[in-house]
This record gives C-alpha cells, sequence and structure tokens, in this order.
C-alpha cells in the first residue's frame, strides 16, 4: 500500500473478495495511504453452522490443504440455475491448495474482525450473497457485521440475491460489479 500510495498519491479504494475481503478490511484498518472506502463481498461475521467447526478441523501440520474440487464448487456456488454456463469447471480452474496459515486465518476471522472493524475510518460496502454457505446473511447477521465499524462515516450492508459465496460465477455477476462501482463513484465523489 505504501508503494501504491507513493506512485499514485490519489485516494484509493480497497476491493476484496473473501480472504481478499479480509485482507482489505485489515489493510484499511492499519495502513496510512490515502483511503476512499473499501467495497468487500463473500466476508460476514456469523458462520453457517457448522462450517468454521469443519474448517477448523482441517488444521493441522501440513503446509497446505487440497479441497476436491466437487467440495469446493458446492460451497463457493449458488444454485444450478443461478450459475454462469461455465461456472464448476471455471471454479475448478480457480481452485488451489489452500495454505495452511491462511486456513488459520480464515478459521480465526470472526474473532479478529471485531478490532480490525472499529480501526477501519472509511466509507464500508459489504456484500453478502443470498445462497453464501459459509457466512449468513440475514438481517441479523447483516446488522452483526454492521456494528464493528463504528469509526466508517457510512457502512452498508447488503444482501445479494441469486448468487452463490463467488458472486463472480454467477449470471448476475455484471449487475454486482456495477454496484460496485456505484460505490467507488460514491465515495470519490465525497
Amino acid at each position: 500500500m505504501d508503494q501504491i500510495a507513493a506512485d499514485d498519491p490519489g485516494p484509493i479504494v480497497l476491493v476484496g473478495h473473501s480472504i481478499g475481503g479480509m485482507l482489505s478490511i485489515l489493510t484499511a484498518a492499519t495502513t496510512n495511504a490515502d483511503l476512499a472506502g473499501v467495497e468487500v463481498s463473500g466476508l460476514g461475521e456469523l458462520w453457517q453452522p457448522g462450517l468454521r467447526e469443519m474448517w477448523g478441523s482441517m488444521i493441522g501440520d501440513a503446509t497446505e490443504i487440497d479441497l476436491p474440487a466437487d467440495a469446493h464448487a458446492g460451497v463457493m456456488l449458488g444454485p444450478e440455475e443461478t450459475q454462469r454456463s461455465d461456472s464448476v469447471v471455471r471454479d475448478g480452474e480457480l481452485l488451489r491448495p489452500i495454505p495452511m496459515p491462511e486456513l488459520r486465518d480464515v478459521v480465526a476471522w470472526s474473532d479478529r474482525l471485531p478490532a480490525a472493524a472499529a480501526a477501519v475510518t472509511v466509507p464500508v460496502s459489504l456484500t453478502l450473497a443470498e445462497f453464501d454457505k459459509i457466512w449468513q446473511n440475514d438481517a441479523a447477521a447483516q446488522d452483526a457485521l454492521a456494528r464493528h465499524f463504528t469509526a466508517s462515516p457510512t457502512v452498508q450492508v447488503q444482501r445479494f440475491l441469486n448468487a452463490g459465496h463467488s458472486i463472480e460465477l454467477h449470471a448476475n455477476a455484471a449487475e454486482y460489479v456495477r454496484t460496485q462501482l456505484d460505490f467507488v463513484d460514491r465515495v470519490y465523489a465525497v
């Protein structure tokens, strides 16, 4: 971030999905760069029942963990009718082994979120997918997530319909990208 800010001193909007969203929030909480906002999808606080425990059970001494492609797609994608025609294939192409430190960070996210979110001082937009199989997305889950961003001037948490966790692999992905760009336009206008 320091190098980006040095090369282009204008305000920056951090955009992240899932683990990248965690990094965006952690970066926003600690950087001295001129930030305009943070836009994140696929990241919540309240886990779907049993998911955190399941992922926690995979933590071990190995350097990384391989997930079967069909199991991964089953968690990342919403119902078949919400997917693009190539969603399962594309998810498999994107699949990489998960480094063990990354898995530890994911499992610990709900514990790290309160302090990180409280240190974010720019507008925040958070999107939870309707069919996310990792994060709860009902009104209570949205409120639970938003309440941590106490220093942010604005916090919007929305539920994006007709998509699973990996919104970009669903038929309405372009609609979501437009909401991201709308957020960027709004925070730059301030």
